[in-house]
């Protein structure tokens, strides 16, 4: 539901009560002075995930843990060995993932293996562009019964 008023209308009423109730409940989260009067932008920075061109699978990763926490997806990353991994424990299991940048092939399946392991958790991953022209790539992540 949360999701869906995203996208109502300034007007709707029972959309403007459930955005208020949004704003209060997430009134402790970091916020620009535009965003606590704009739904979308707090929106975004409560479920949002950002990544320069110049980052890749591992920012990503961060960013996924920083959203669930460490006590549904832990995130370890080891920059010291000749391959740089980062091993994520999920629901017990661990998953290690090699560091490809945005825009190669290899991110590419590297990504929708993520997308998978977060949909069997019951999260949704989407990509979400605000301009064609901008270098950041924004991301959704929801729990899958919000979409």
């Amino acid at each position: 539901m949360r999701f869906l008023i995203f996208f109502a209308a300034e007007g709707d009423e029972q959309a403007c009560a459930r955005r208020h109730a949004f704003f209060k409940y997430h009134e402790g989260t970091e916020q620009t002075a535009s965003s606590r009067d704009d739904y979308q932008a707090t929106f975004l920075s409560v479920y949002g995930i950002h990544i320069d061109w110049r980052e890749g699978i591992f920012s990503l990763l961060e960013g996924i843990s920083h959203c669930l926490g460490d006590a549904v997806f832990s995130t370890e990353f080891d920059y010291d060995s000749d391959v740089e991994t980062a091993t994520v424990n999920v629901a017990g299991v661990q998953h290690v993932f090699h560091h490809y940048s945005l825009g190669s092939e290899e991110y590419d399946a590297e990504q929708a293996r993520i997308e998978r392991l977060l949909l069997a958790g019951g999260y949704a991953l989407r990509v979400r562009t605000e301009s064609l022209m901008s270098d950041t790539l924004s991301f959704l992540l929801m729990p899958a019964s919000t979409w």
